[in-house]
């Protein structure tokens, strides 16, 4: 008995001095070769600079290895709208453009051991997008922290490292010259009315309809109902009718998009009233201040088609002399479209047709160059339309 007693005794003291030896110390230790930051985001952050530990942890499910480096805020202020700027690998109609953190990690040789690219996203980039976030709501001199997880430190038998972080961003800059020209997006304007009603304005595409909304920033009863908008565009030109709540079109917007300013004339419908109006693009991104498209959706699923034919005219109303123009000009158009699409077909018969419409173009120059008076918003706004729909015809 005694001698059982005695080798289960050895046995648990056998244990106890195993327990008790020195463990293999798996953990790394990784000190930045520069506090810079490399690439798009260098004026912005910085490396805190300090010998970061990376514990080595058996029990993690996945890599064994979790690294966590800081960097801290500079105070220069970002150069770009942050907002819709999401990190690598985010994607959406709000999101205008992406940003990313990468890493590099070097041995004892100075040989890259372990790397990670700002442009790398989802498994293959940053343990949290998370992380990234929070960077762009950071404070001067604030610090934040971005992670990545690896089992690449057990292969190396020296475990002192030193790394150099990296950047990148991508911004998509809007303006409303990329508005007119591409017709798409979003555009947001502040301006005046009159130079005295400030308004707030949303314009946008929806195919090659272009519609909107505003709202006066003061009104009567202090309640900003908005007002709907729907128009066309060509070129620089863009003329918008304006209709009540109950329907009705209560004045147009008919000017021109010259750099980032919309300006041109407002006139109400209801006494041919003209008064001018200067709009200023704010952005492609809608900061909550204005009507959002969405909100509108199902209102415009019903709105009727205007016709721009009826808008007033100015106080110096065009000449009969170019009513009678703008209406052979129509028809001129009407029966060119016709004739080319006969050609088109191979119709022996256009080739006669179109020598009569170049005799017919020549008699409508003339009267051009001699009418009488300068054309009127109304005039200038149906000679637009006329001009869109026959380039619509004609592809």
């Amino acid at each position: 008995m005694k001698t059982i007693k005695y080798f289960v005794i050895m046995a648990l003291a056998a244990v106890a001095l195993t327990g008790c030896g020195k463990k293999e110390n798996k953990d790394a230790i990784l000190t930045p070769e520069t506090t810079q930051v490399r690439g798009a985001l260098k004026e912005y952050f910085t490396v805190v600079e300090k010998q970061y530990t990376v514990k080595y942890n058996e029990q993690n499910f996945g890599s064994k290895y979790m690294i966590s480096i800081e960097l801290q805020r500079t105070d220069v202020p970002f150069a770009f709208d942050t907002k819709g700027v999401e990190p690598v690998g985010h994607f959406g109609a709000s999101v205008r453009g992406n940003f990313g953190i990468g890493i590099d990690i070097m041995d004892a040789d100075g040989n890259i051991a372990i790397s990670w690219s700002p442009t790398a996203a989802g498994l293959s980039g940053v343990y949290s997008s998370e992380d990234l976030e929070n960077l762009f709501t950071l404070e001067s001199g604030e610090t934040g922290r971005v992670r990545w997880t690896t089992d690449e430190f057990e292969k190396y038998e020296n475990k002192n490292f030193t790394f150099k972080v990296s950047s990148c961003l991508s911004v998509k800059e809007c303006s409303a010259k990329d508005f007119v020209d591409n017709q798409d997006g979003e555009a947001y304007w502040i301006g005046t009315i009159d130079g005295k009603y400030a308004v707030h304005m949303s314009l946008w595409w929806s195919g090659s309809d272009l519609f909107g909304a505003y709202y006066y920033d003061k009104t009567a009863n202090g309640i900003q109902n908005h007002l709907k908008l729907t128009g066309e565009g060509s070129g620089n030109h863009i003329i918008m009718a304006e209709q009540n709540n109950k329907g009705s079109v209560s004045g147009y917007f008919d000017g021109n998009i010259n750099g980032n300013v919309y300006q041109g004339a407002f006139i109400r419908t209801k006494d041919g009233k003209r008064m001018p109006f200067s709009l200023n693009y704010v952005s492609c991104e809608n900061d909550g201040s204005f009507v959002a498209p969405v909100e509108l959706e199902d209102e415009f699923a019903s709105t009727p088609s205007l016709d721009y034919d009826e808008v007033p005219a100015s106080s110096s109303a065009g000449s009969e002399d170019w009513d009678e123009i703008l209406d052979e000009y129509e028809r001129y158009v009407n029966q060119y479209v016709k004739v080319l699409k006969k050609a088109e077909n191979g119709d022996v018969t256009a080739m006669t047709e179109m020598a009569e419409m170049m005799e017919q173009c020549n008699e409508l120059s003339e009267k051009i160059e001699t009418a009488k008076g300068e054309l009127s918003t109304a005039q200038a706004a149906r000679f637009s339309k006329i001009v869109m729909k026959a380039a619509g015809q004609m592809q």
